[in-house]
């Protein structure tokens, strides 16, 4: 507070030495040509405290050393002046009166004050606290009693400038979020400003991929509900069962969705032997779809005849290699004519490589015997 007093007594004493001079000799100094100019550009809310920023511009096309002027703003105080910028010297020394509303700014450039920055614009940010009153629907700041002066002669400006701003006000919000893809805040209802904006904080839910679509991540905002999908994969395989059937086609059915795939009709084989045909009983044979084993055709084998000639499977009288090439096509599933009643030339009562074996023996002149 003494320094401040300290350079308003300066300033005051320059005005004094400027003018006193003109004044004695009737000069009148030329019309002011420096304008002031007031723009609120902040206006912060809280629970308790409200502030309201205001620049102050000062723009002349002389150039100006010093100057002090009043802020006033009802139910406010002065909490803090700075610099904001300044064009045609460093910046000036800024002091301010909380109490008074009153600001001084001066451009000494040394301890002895007898060097002078000089300016032809300059910006101060004042910023303002409520002082305990009222605010009412909107905070007007006022600069008044102006005066700005350089070394030469003192400028007066008379016109007072002054700026406005919605009054300040605990802000009120509803339940409603509005959100983009980073970020969700509330709208204040009276000022239409952004509250609690903040970025979106968020829970994720995996989706596995089925066979019949594909798998992704939900992002959840666990605050405003915001949601987005991504991290996508591709769908499974089917997963098929065992073959299904009719009498016309087979098919294989998917086990997650159900789905029918593989469809296609059977594909019939040769006559299989289930059970041949001898002497004491009928035999059996069927064919079946090479594809699913469906059985397409079955049939009984009738009973043989108790004679024949041993080891004569073609049945046509005689016993040669003839009869060896038959059997083997009858053991390899060939669809051939055979003499059931000869197949079981081993006599053991069954039909098997055994009895192949036997008669290609019998008929390489071993000492074997045929039934």
């Amino acid at each position: 507070m003494k320094k401040a007093k300290k350079l308003s007594a300066v300033f005051l004493a320059v005005c004094v030495a400027l003018v006193i001079p003109f004044a004695s000799f009737n000069v009148i100094a030329a019309a002011p040509t420096a304008v002031c100019t007031v723009e609120v550009t902040e206006q912060n809310a809280g629970t308790e405290n409200y502030c309201v920023a205001a620049d102050v511009t000062f723009e002349s096309e002389y150039e100006f050393t010093a100057g002090l002027f009043t802020v006033e703003a009802e139910n406010f105080a002065i909490s803090d002046c700075t610099v904001k910028s300044a064009v045609g010297g460093e910046a000036p020394e800024v002091q301010f009166e909380a109490d008074t509303g009153r600001v001084i700014f001066t451009g000494f450039s040394n301890s002895e004050q007898n060097d002078f920055r000089s300016y032809t614009s300059l910006t101060l940010t004042v910023k303002l606290n409520p002082n305990g009153g009222q605010t009412g629907n909107e905070i007007k700041v006022a600069v008044k009693n102006i005066n700005i002066a350089n070394v030469d002669e003192v400028k007066f400006i008379t016109a007072d400038a002054e700026g406005t701003v919605q009054a300040a006000h605990n802000h009120t919000v509803g339940d409603t979020f509005e959100k983009n893809e980073t970020y969700h805040w509330k709208v204040c209802t009276t000022c239409q400003a952004e509250v609690d904006k903040a970025a979106h904080t968020f829970d994720t839910a995996v989706t596995s991929p089925t066979c019949t679509a594909g798998g992704y991540t939900t992002y959840t905002c666990t605050v405003c509900g915001y949601s987005y999908t991504g991290d996508e994969t591709d769908p499974t395989d089917h997963t098929l069962g065992d073959w299904l059937t009719d009498e016309t086609n087979h098919w294989k059915v998917c086990s997650g969705c159900e789905g029918i795939f593989e469809q296609a009709a059977h594909i019939e084989s040769d006559w299989i032997i289930d059970t041949p045909a001898t002497t004491e009983a009928a035999g059996h044979r069927h064919k079946e779809c090479t594809v699913c084993g469906y059985h397409t055709a079955e049939e009984d084998i009738e009973k043989l005849s108790g004679d024949h000639t041993p080891g004569d499977i073609n049945n046509d009288g005689s016993v040669n290699n003839k009869d060896l090439t038959r059997l083997f096509q009858y053991l390899s599933d060939w669809e051939v004519e055979v003499n059931a009643a000869a197949l079981d030339v081993n006599g053991d009562g069954s039909v098997n490589n055994k009895d192949l074996t036997r008669l290609f023996q019998y008929l390489s002149d071993w000492d074997v015997e045929i039934f």
